[in-house]
């Protein structure tokens, strides 16, 4: 039985509201307007944001558009920096609706792209050349229909990327499906078709998707699995060269309406779930069920609802991982007015998921569903609030975080733009990451306050995670030495 855990008072600063932080920064377009939806998906390769404004009207009403923001590196900002729309745009095509990237490259969808008659859909594939970034390749399925919206979800994992059809009829109406396509030197091609076991018309499979490390992850909230619209998620990964599933999850408390799968993230061996309109402790107020996988099975292990929780906040209606923390939304909370949002950081720590902070934004108003969408990049929190109305309704806006700024202790863990130790605080664990492909060896040393060394290591290029036996608890001081210099700071054992 997974543990339930109720996200306030578990540690000091756990209930702690952050409004009008300073590490707060708001990104609005400077053509924002009315309609736009800008903020309703987002995604993050430091330096660069993309966000969708699914709704700009570039070739006539809801033609779409993604904007790029670009970091600051002298102040730490992010400005805008460019926008991207494709040369064949029409009316109502909604190019931009979803994105994901990875390094240089970068998928969204279109789903109500008509080249293959009304709705068919597409996706595109942009690439990043020259600090810009381009339209490298329109994808459509080899089987294409109309009605099937295919890409409506996509996602990216490495050199393969996946569109969900949610509306394809291959298996009843509207049962859904998921296209693979695969990076082939100079273009991306089809390689396979996805369909779940079991199947069933009107399951809409397809439209929720997250992928990492050769796993992919697909949520189908309308699923009758426990009754109408309870909603179950599917596990796939390649297996010698074939997309087979592996696994199918139910939650054992789910009931008619939940809609688990409305939202799915998976990093490494950890995976999130979200049921966002679950019962389980007052109406629609919505759980986040966390997986984890032992060997190779995946096992549900926690199940988190805000302790504060009220009906209809909607929790866990985005949820997205990296490592060893966790952005839940709640994009219905009323903290700041009806329908307001908010969204919860969680860390793991001490084999349980501990709440960081629960945040709401600065100006923060009625309706501004912010936690619509969620993202977490250490050192960076990102957030949308598609429902913002500073430039007419429903013009949309987006926030950006420092994760180190949320929290109530002074720490810097932040020691350049390509290394990141992390988490601040740890148990018998630490990770020390290095985005450059070019960097070199480099030393870790751990001191106690009065200088006694406790630990040393070597770090290399990638992720390196270091156990550093038994450390006391409490302060620790840090040491990295490189051939470029010296970089020194704080972390807390507990």
């Amino acid at each position: 039985m997974p543990k339930i855990l109720l996200s306030c008072l578990v540690i000091m600063i756990s209930c702690q509201v952050f409004t009008g932080q300073a590490a707060e920064q708001k990104l609005v377009p400077s053509d924002n307007r009315s309609g736009d939806f800008f903020g309703q998906y987002l995604s993050m390769n430091y330096p660069d944001i993309l966000i969708s404004a699914h709704q700009k009207n570039i070739y006539g009403y809801a033609s779409g558009a993604l904007y790029v923001y670009r970091a600051n590196g002298e102040n730490d900002r992010f400005n805008e920096f460019q926008m991207i729309f494709p040369a064949d745009g029409h009316v109502e095509e909604f190019f931009g609706y979803s994105v994901d990237m990875d390094d240089t490259w970068a998928i969204t969808g279109s789903h109500h792209d008509s080249d293959a008659g009304g709705s068919s859909g597409s996706a595109f594939i942009l690439k990043k050349e020259n600090s810009l970034w381009t339209i490298f390749q329109k994808l459509t399925p080899n089987d294409p229909a109309p009605g099937d919206e295919f890409g409506k979800a996509v996602c990216l994992d490495g050199n393969v990327v996946f569109a969900g059809a949610w509306l394809d009829d291959d298996n009843g109406s509207n049962s859904g499906s998921v296209y693979v396509f695969e990076k082939q030197e100079d273009r991306w091609d089809q390689i396979a078709k996805i369909y779940p076991d079991p199947f069933a018309s009107y399951d809409q499979f397809g439209n929720f998707m997250a992928s990492d490390e050769g796993y992919l992850l697909v949520g189908v909230p309308e699923n009758a699995a426990n009754g109408p619209r309870s909603g179950c998620t599917y596990l796939f990964t390649n297996l010698t060269g074939v997309w087979q599933q592996v696994d199918r999850w139910v939650p054992e408390d789910g009931h008619e309406g939940a809609q688990f799968g409305q939202s799915v993230s998976i990093s490494g061996n950890r995976a999130a779930v979200g049921a966002y309109k679950s019962d389980g402790f007052c109406a629609d107020c919505g759980a986040v069920y966390l997986y984890t996988k032992n060997g190779d099975e995946w096992q549900n292990d926690t199940i988190l609802i805000a302790a504060d929780v009220q009906n209809g906040d909607h929790f866990g209606n985005s949820v997205h991982l990296q490592d060893d923390l966790l952005a839940v939304g709640a994009y219905f909370d009323d903290d700041l007015g009806m329908n307001s949002g908010s969204v919860y950081l969680y860390q793991f720590i001490h084999d349980r998921w501990k709440l960081l902070s629960k945040i709401n934004s600065s100006d923060g108003r009625a309706g501004d569903a912010f936690g619509s969408s969620v993202l977490v990049s250490f050192p960076y929190l990102l957030t949308g609030a598609y429902g913002k109305s500073q430039n007419g309704f429903f013009s949309g806006g987006a926030y950006i975080y420092r994760i180190d700024g949320l929290v109530s202790y002074s720490v810097d863990t932040i020691l350049n733009r390509e290394l990141v130790l992390y988490p601040t605080f740890f148990d018998n664990r630490i990770c020390i990451r290095s985005n450059d492909a070019e960097f070199y060896t480099a030393d870790l040393f751990l001191y106690t306050a009065d200088g006694r060394l406790l630990f040393s290591d070597k770090i290399k290029a990638g992720q390196n995670c270091l156990d550093p036996g038994h450390l006391p608890s409490g302060l620790i001081h840090f040491k990295i030495v490189t051939t470029d210099g010296i970089t020194t700071g704080k972390l807390i054992r507990l």
